[in-house]
């Protein structure tokens, strides 16, 4: 009898695994027999995916059942080929079984990045990549629901992160496409469609990312442009994403995006006045708890990046929430009395910041000049109530601009010098890295 057509009946999910293990411990010794074994495994899989392969967390079970096997190691390369071209590329494969190469594409490649690229290697032909485009195709027919669209979004993300998509990828997805992506953000709001939402959004994320390495027009920005008020899940979930995430490569996604966003006239105000605020609110933390090492300091540059034009380009510049806490903070990041390395590039955006926001703006006068020299009387003048350094500045803050004409005409002076601006002074870096330089 072919054991293929053996229907087994688990009493639990534990003896499902128990014959998983003995399936997974048997030697191949040619190609053909592991092309087998691999299509031996993922029938088993399918015949029981209702019951024990419906959820992420089984699919991961099993996917690391098949990494921990003797097969895999022995194989791996090969088995990895099969994956992609007997089922992840193929169309005519079903949704479950396409479902199922995602998933072990994703898990392997998450686990080590050197799979993730063999991976991306594998399926560029002639600077396209196919997997990628055939992704795209299968996200927009809504192909295979909920489910399958889940694991695409998360297969994409990693293979961003390890690769830049090609200019050929990124030409073919039109701003069609991204209002289709941001329109299943703001549909998959309630909490039993949370994660899938958190999803689309990294995927956005990390499409704005590769825009920016392309150096090509950017349709995310583009789409978002189109969709003045149509966002609201949008930006409460990446002001949501920033203050909870710990991981340093998300935070800079997110900074990316919020960076670009800040750098269009069209969008200064994408975000509500609430949310600049919390914004402001978490700026402020993360600065006070970054350390001074090489890679925090890479993650404080990108705050401070996208500091400047929440402060000058937004709503905020005539707002007068924590001004003088977002001044303290600048100068406690160039203060050398306090034994930390001070780092040339965030001396020189600090001073950015300073110059064309709280010198004209808020405090009306020059303190430039003791950047890098005395700024240490600054910070103890900044943090003594009782000085009338103080007093003084606290008193500008609350309107001591001349005319709100004046002020715009700053404003637009800004805007203006800051086109000129050299690229390495203010704008968020375009590496594949994930982090600012």
């Amino acid at each position: 009898m072919d054991e293929d057509s053996i229907l087994y009946c688990f009493d639990s999910i534990k003896d499902f695994y128990i014959e998983l293990d003995e399936r997974l411990g048997v030697n191949c010794k040619s190609e053909e027999e592991v092309q087998l074994f691999i299509d031996r495994y993922f029938q088993f899989l399918l015949k029981y995916q209702n019951e024990y392969v419906s959820s992420s967390k089984q699919i991961d079970s099993v996917a690391y059942k098949l990494m921990d096997s003797n097969v895999y190691l022995e194989h791996s390369t090969f088995i990895l080929h099969h994956i992609l071209s007997g089922y992840a590329l193929q169309d005519e494969v079903s949704n479950e079984l396409t479902g199922l190469a995602y998933a072990h594409l994703y898990y392997i490649g998450r686990e080590d990045s050197r799979w993730m690229t063999f991976i991306v290697t594998k399926v560029c032909v002639r600077q396209e990549n196919l997997l990628f485009q055939k992704i795209l195709k299968e996200l927009q027919l809504f192909r295979g629901g909920y489910q399958l669209m889940s694991i695409s979004f998360h297969l994409l993300f990693e293979m961003g992160k390890v690769a830049k998509a090609n200019a050929n990828d990124l030409d073919k997805i039109s701003v069609d496409t991204f209002t289709f992506f941001f329109h299943l953000a703001e549909n998959t709001k309630d909490d039993s469609e949370e994660e899938f939402n958190y999803q689309v959004i990294y995927f956005i994320m990390m499409l704005n990312e590769q825009y920016m390495m392309a150096h090509l027009q950017n349709r995310v920005l583009d789409a978002i442009t189109s969709r003045l008020g149509l966002c609201d899940t949008l930006t409460q979930n990446l002001i949501f994403m920033l203050n909870r995430t710990e991981d340093a490569r998300t935070q800079v996604l997110i900074l990316k995006l919020i960076y670009g966003i800040f750098g269009r006239p069209e969008t200064c105000d994408f975000f509500y006045t609430n949310d600049l605020y919390v914004l402001v609110d978490i700026i402020l933390r993360r600065l006070g708890e970054l350390g001074d090492d090489k890679e925090s300091s890479k993650v404080c540059n990108s705050y401070l990046r996208v500091l400047y034009p929440l402060l000058i380009r937004t709503p905020l510049y005539d707002k007068t929430y924590k001004h003088h806490e977002v001044y303290k903070a600048l100068c406690l990041l160039i203060s050398p009395c306090l034994h930390r390395k001070v780092r040339p590039t965030t001396q020189k955006l600090v001073q950015k910041i300073l110059e064309d926001w709280w010198e004209p703006i808020i405090c009306n006068k020059s303190i430039a000049p003791v950047l890098g020299r005395d700024v240490k009387h600054v910070l103890i003048e900044s943090l003594n109530p009782n000085t009338s350094a103080i007093a003084m500045s606290s008193t500008s803050s609350l309107g001591s601009i001349d005319s709100e004409n004046g002020q715009q005409q700053h404003i637009n002076n800004i805007n203006s010098k800051t086109n000129n601006t050299n690229e390495e002074d203010i704008r968020i870096s375009s590496t594949n890295d994930g982090i600012c330089v």
